[in-house]
C-alpha cells in the first residue's frame, strides 16, 4: 500500500478529469479507491492531518468506487479507527493501514465474484476539507495548549512540522507536551521555562512544552515568541 494514499487519490482524480470518464470504464465494476476519513463526511485534502489537528476522537478507513467526483463514489467498505492523545501523523497512518489491509482481504473476493455491496453516499452529509498551506502550520500562541499540541502531532514527521518564527528563522516543532499552568496574567508567547525537558511557552489557557524543535535555538526565559 502506498505511504500517503490521500495524496495519490487526488492525483488520480486530476488524471480522470484530464482524460475523461472513459478511463473509469476500463476496469469492470469500476475501481475501489481509498480515503482515510468518514465519507460522505470529510472529503477532500489531508484527512489524516485534519483529523489530528481538529482533535477528532476517531477517523475512518474508507474504500469507495472511483467516479467523476472527488471522493464521491459508492462506498464498498468502512471501518472506524480510534485516535488517542498519544497518536501523531505516523502512528495514526500505521493504524489506518492495518485496518485497510484487513478490509482489502475481506472485500477483494467479493469484488472478484461480483457480490460486493455498494452504498451510495448521502450527499446531504457531505463536507470538504480544504488543502492546507504552510501558513496553516504556523503556531499562534494565542491558541489553546491542546490546539497547539494537536497541530504539532498532526504535522510531525513524515510531514513538514508545525513551526514558529524566531529572529527571522523558521523553527520546526516535532513534539510537545501540554503543561497545566494557570498564570492567566502572563501573555501568550512568553517563554516561562528552558531546561533539559524542553522550552515552555505560555498559551491562551495554560502552557505548552516544546520537547523537540529544529534547528536548536538559544531562547531565554522571559523572551516572547
Amino acid at each position: 500500500m502506498d505511504r500517503w494514499p490521500e495524496a495519490r487519490s487526488h492525483l488520480l482524480f486530476r488524471l480522470v478529469s484530464t482524460l475523461g470518464t472513459e478511463l473509469l470504464g476500463i476496469p469492470p465494476g469500476r475501481t475501489p479507491f481509498f480515503h482515510p476519513a468518514a465519507l460522505p463526511s470529510n472529503r477532500g485534502r489531508h484527512p489524516i492531518i485534519w483529523a489530528l489537528a481538529l482533535g477528532l476522537a476517531e477517523t475512518t478507513s474508507t474504500f469507495f468506487l472511483l467516479d467523476e467526483g472527488a471522493d464521491s463514489g459508492d462506498i464498498v467498505s468502512q471501518t472506524s479507527v480510534a485516535t488517542h492523545e498519544e497518536d501523531d501523523a505516523g502512528t495514526l497512518y500505521e493504524k489506518i493501514t492495518a485496518a485497510a489491509v484487513s478490509q482489502v482481504q475481506e472485500f477483494i473476493p467479493k469484488l472478484i465474484d461480483g457480490s460486493m455491496a455498494r452504498v451510495t453516499q448521502d450527499q446531504s452529509k457531505t463536507n470538504y476539507w480544504r488543502q492546507r498551506s504552510i501558513a496553516d502550520g504556523r503556531i499562534d500562541w494565542r491558541m489553546s495548549n491542546s490546539a497547539i499540541h494537536n497541530l504539532v502531532r498532526a504535522l510531525t514527521r513524515p510531514y513538514l512540522g508545525a513551526h514558529f518564527d524566531y529572529k527571522d528563522e523558521q523553527v520546526r516543532v516535532w513534539r510537545t507536551e501540554v503543561v497545566e499552568d494557570h498564570r492567566s496574567h502572563l501573555e501568550p508567547g512568553l517563554v516561562i521555562g528552558v531546561d533539559s525537558q524542553g522550552l515552555t511557552v505560555m498559551t491562551d489557557d495554560g502552557a505548552i512544552r516544546l520537547v523537540e524543535i529544529e534547528p536548536p535555538v538559544r531562547i531565554k526565559v522571559d523572551e516572547y515568541l
